[in-house]
């Protein structure tokens, strides 16, 4: 068992490593769940929808390609131009008589038959409309399930956490009382390592079950577009265009 951890704890180094390209430092600071926590699966999906960036820019999708509809559907209407200006000549008549007037003139055009490309390429624009909808419902229905599995397994882990806290109580008397024995010649030293073996096992599924409720508080956090903020870790430089970058640096 412990061969076993040990070669779990040389995994996780490595993931660390190739995550972060940084040594594994000898001490790492403890991470507890974030302060403030949702109360449950709906309240989490509410605010995925006002910050979750990849519903953003889903519902961002819709209004563009709606925009494209409507600019395909101003073809059908007529354009109107209004040209105001000066006009100077020196063909006013007979002779080189110089003629200045300031007019005022509206234009108006309209291409009544387009070969029935106009058509086309408004049903081309709707056709791109239903697409970005249907994919930010998609979306949508999966980011909804996955927050609602996340709760789920995030709800599990407390409860694993503390049965498993309290049989580390009850392993650590057994094995106090076997030891107790073993002193006095009423237990084998089998049934000690037993209870010791025991105590071991109850102690890492503690851990692992703290390690998954930790985990999965923070990835509420990111399916809710909360994670950079709970870390206090300004996102304003993600949404700066390339120049403003620039001149930041």
């Amino acid at each position: 068992t412990l061969t076993d951890a040990e070669a779990s704890l040389r995994e996780a180094e490595a993931s660390y490593i190739r995550l972060t390209g940084k040594p594994v430092p000898t001490s790492l600071a403890e991470v507890y769940v974030p302060e403030g926590m949702f109360a449950g699966p709906d309240e989490v999906m509410k605010a995925a929808e006002e910050g979750n960036p990849k519903l953003k820019a889903y519902l961002a999708d819709i209004r563009a390609a709606r925009g494209e509809k409507e600019l395909a559907q101003s073809a059908y209407h007529p354009k109107i131009n209004l040209e105001v200006g000066p006009n100077y000549s020196d063909r006013g008549g007979r002779g080189s008589n110089w003629t200045s007037s300031f007019d005022v003139m509206a234009t108006m055009r309209w291409n009544l038959f387009n070969s029935g490309a106009d058509k086309a390429e408004t049903e081309a624009a709707e056709s791109r409309v239903r697409q970005a909808r249907q994919t930010a419902y998609n979306f949508f229905d999966d980011l909804n399930l996955e927050i609602a599995d996340t709760w789920t397994r995030y709800m599990a882990a407390i409860d694993q956490r503390k049965y498993y806290q309290e049989a580390v109580v009850y392993n650590t008397q057994t094995r106090d009382a076997y030891l107790a024995q073993f002193n006095l010649g009423q237990r084998s030293l089998l049934d000690v390592l037993d209870a010791e073996n025991e105590l071991f096992n109850s102690a890492t599924e503690e851990a692992t079950a703290r390690g998954n409720e930790i985990v999965g508080a923070y990835r509420l956090y990111a399916l809710a577009g909360q994670f950079l903020p709970v870390l206090n870790i300004d996102d304003k430089f993600l949404y700066a265009s390339q120049r403003e970058s620039g001149e930041s640096k």
